[in-house]
């Protein structure tokens, strides 16, 4: 839990609670299992929660338990006694809706949002499934009211879904967005939001809504072809009464293991954000970046010649490949956060209670 982050897109985190489990590839280099194994010693707070495991080559590396607990009272209120109002990521070191959590935990958790109303409140998890289910049920709404009263006797009446409260889900490839993106959509929320981070693939955000769009191999002419074709797909979306996603953020993978982003990955998902409306958010490169931003501008695109002698004059490695584009290894701070040039930091419309429908929860 922090007052302040070095997160992008939020400006503070709360972790109601302490541990969770792989669930697909994205998960492999997290940066909270290898925070919560070197705290995981007697008396510390994440204590059983993770370990140091020995891989078959030798190596150890962080692993959850697989084991959740709600962090202490003290923690679970925090937000409440924030004046300032912020922008808070919820669980920056667990996921909310982890099949280890009970519903009785959550429920605490959403009172506490219920009740800390200056702020919002920002939820991802890898597990929409389990967020559409719980938000869905109207049993919950009566359970979250039921709680909220007990921090704030005043409250008689719940805005559902709640108004401060953001709900999204995670990313990482073609796969998981074909998976996850529908569940979300389905979700009843005042923001819906995806974080593509690490974006390990490619990922067609029109194929995973539904939308058939058929891309070309990249050229100068097909490119052309394809910005026609993803602009026409983007307006009937638009149309049809929208993807139902408010925002989307795209980054790579940063860390000693970590995986280099393909730059068309992250121009694809821009330019069919842009198409669909949808505010786009480039939060990082991670630790690998697109060479042609750190050579000789008159000689791009960098051919391998070129992007090898530049990694060689860089002492980095770097990666080429076929369509031309090569990627080289500089560390996350000189890889910086801009795409083409161009700082990408959209966030979603302020919302407008006139926009959608709510219903209103009595006491």
């Amino acid at each position: 839990m922090s007052d302040r982050t070095g997160i992008e897109w939020t400006e503070a985190t709360w972790n109601p609670l302490r541990g969770c489990s792989r669930v697909s590839e994205g998960c492999r280099h997290c940066y909270a299992e290898g925070i919560a194994a070197r705290f995981s010693g007697p008396g510390q707070p994440y204590e059983g929660l993770a370990r140091l495991a020995t891989r078959p080559d030798g190596k150890s590396e962080a692993r959850w338990t697989g084991k959740v607990v709600l962090a202490p009272a003290s923690v679970l209120q925090q937000p409440l006694r924030w004046g300032r109002p912020r922008l808070i990521f919820v669980n920056s070191m667990s996921d909310l809706f982890h099949e280890a959590v009970p519903d009785d935990w959550i429920d605490q958790v959403f009172a506490v949002m219920a009740a800390a109303t200056c702020h919002t409140f920002q939820i991802l998890t890898k597990r929409p499934e389990r967020m559409r289910s719980y938000i869905s049920s109207p049993e919950t709404v009566d359970r979250v009211l039921m709680r909220a009263r007990e921090l704030d006797p005043t409250l008689w009446y719940l805005d559902w879904p709640m108004r401060n409260v953001w709900l999204g889900t995670s990313i990482e490839d073609q796969p998981t967005a074909e998976t996850r993106l529908p569940y979300l959509r389905r979700t009843p929320a005042a923001v819906r939001f995806v974080s593509a981070e690490p974006l390990l693939g490619q990922v067609d955000l029109f194929a995973a809504l539904g939308i058939s769009v058929h891309h070309h191999p990249h050229n100068r002419q097909s490119a052309a072809l394809n910005a026609l074709v993803i602009g026409a797909a983007g307006r009937a979306l638009q149309e049809s009464g929208g993807s139902g996603i408010h925002q989307i953020i795209v980054g790579g993978e940063s860390g000693r293991n970590a995986r280099a982003m393909h730059p068309a990955w992250a121009r694809l998902l821009r330019q069919q954000c842009s198409a669909a409306g949808i505010p786009f958010f480039f939060k990082q490169w991670g630790e690998w970046a697109d060479a042609d931003a750190f050579g000789d501008a008159a000689a791009r695109p960098l051919n391998f010649a070129d992007a090898g002698h530049l990694a060689e004059r860089l002492g980095v490695p770097f990666e080429h490949h076929s369509d031309g584009s090569t990627l080289i290894r500089v560390g996350k701070r000189k890889a910086g956060r801009l795409l083409d040039g161009v700082l990408h930091d959209a966030m979603p419309a302020l919302f407008n209670p006139q926009s959608a429908p709510h219903e209103r929860i009595w006491a």
